[in-house]
């Protein structure tokens, strides 16, 4: 299940517990936010399968205490998608409604990292 993240403090606490991380920043006065909510969550249940050491969030962005996140990370519209490895931001997708799209940029940053990361 993808984790709902509901502060600063939680989200920058995932950031630096998990190495792999994929960030769906939305906001819910979008019209794609919930088909592309949904979507995430099959491509978590895919992706979790294939690298046990990755972990799906979700963001509101309307929360106000998420402000400080959102320049600190570039947020440039919503929806966006961001990729971590090692807390570092290493790929983003602003403004992307097309969940073959989303679905291929996962794949490809879970193919690229998952190796360095393989639970034993």
């Amino acid at each position: 299940m993808v984790t709902e993240i509901t502060s600063a403090d939680q989200f920058n606490q995932v950031l630096t517990q998990r190495q792999l991380v994929v960030a769906y920043f939305y906001g819910q006065w979008t019209a794609s936010w919930k088909v592309l909510s949904d979507e995430l969550e099959k491509f978590e249940n895919r992706f979790t399968a294939e690298c046990h050491d990755i972990e799906f969030l979700k963001l509101d962005v309307g929360i106000d205490e998420f402000e400080s996140v959102l320049q600190e990370q570039g947020i440039r519209g919503v929806p966006s998608i961001f990729f971590y490895a090692d807390g570092e931001q290493v790929d983003k997708a602003n403004n992307v409604v097309d969940p073959e799209y989303i679905e291929k940029k996962i794949s490809n940053f879970v193919n690229e990292y998952k190796f360095n990361y393989q639970s034993n």
